[in-house]
């Protein structure tokens, strides 16, 4: 990624539409001095980190993924006491930075406190901060302020929403993580598959997105991933569904 987005190293550029009858507008990085690789396992816990604080809400949850983030040690992140303590801590940050509303989905954040917030809880739990989290937040943190100078109403949480969205349906690096956090947010505890809760998922990255859910749902599903755990939930919803029709014929001869 591109470490050092300030005003200057940023264009406004346009390309040309697909049909060649518009052009779009873009951004042009220029001045490639510093950079950052960050690792595919932290971009897909922070994948995992985005959707479990939006669509459900759960700071226990994004607590849980500091050390798949590479932030937090194993040795706090396996001693469930301190691992409570950082969870309660976390809760307490995100009071203060998030906001939600009756209106919106999405809660609005002010980056620039997460990291303050954040910052206070890094001797408490031996934090390990390495170059590329601290670019990584450098560089988000110019980016917001650039956009908020622009839109004073600028949510950065509403582009990286959608985004995280897609890429959870998707999996394109083939994440247990990412599976394991698609299945606790569409499924009910038993493994079934709740209705209610994966249409939301859908209308969400629907709706965020612009794409049709029938078109979403087709593009997850010819993916490899997509099919597996689809393949893996309709398997549960089956035998759920045998177990609850043999109970029944067994309540019945019983009756009889």
């Amino acid at each position: 990624m591109h470490a050092d987005p300030h005003g200057g190293n940023l264009f406004k550029a346009f390309v040309p539409s697909k049909d060649g009858r518009n052009e779009i507008g873009r951004l042009a990085y220029i001045d490639f001095g510093i950079l950052a690789d960050i690792p595919m396992q932290v971009r897909d816990g922070l994948v995992c980190a985005v959707s479990y604080l939006i669509f459900q809400r759960n700071i226990g949850a994004v607590a849980a993924l500091f050390g798949e983030l590479l932030l937090i040690p194993a040795e706090v992140m396996n001693d469930q006491e301190k691992l409570n303590e950082f969870s309660r801590a976390l809760e307490e940050v995100a009071d203060e930075v998030l906001e939600y509303s009756d209106e919106e989905r999405i809660p609005s954040l002010q980056f620039d406190r997460l990291l303050f917030g954040l910052a206070g809880l890094i001797p408490r739990f031996q934090f390990q901060l390495p170059p590329y989290f601290l670019n990584n937040a450098r560089a988000l943190g110019t980016l917001e302020g650039m956009a908020k100078a622009i839109d004073p109403r600028f949510n950065i949480l509403t582009v990286v929403y959608p985004f995280a969205l897609q890429r959870l349906l998707k999996n394109p690096s083939g994440s247990k993580i990412v599976d394991k956090t698609l299945k606790n947010l569409v499924c009910n505890g038993d493994g079934t598959l709740n209705r209610r809760k994966a249409s939301q998922l859908l209308q969400d990255a629907s709706s965020l997105t612009g794409i049709k859910r029938r078109h979403l749902i087709r593009d997850v599903l010819i993916t490899k991933n997509g099919r597996k755990i689809a393949k893996e939930i309709g398997w549960v919803e089956i035998k759920k569904r045998l177990t609850g029709e043999r109970d029944e014929r067994q309540t019945y001869i019983m009756q009889l």
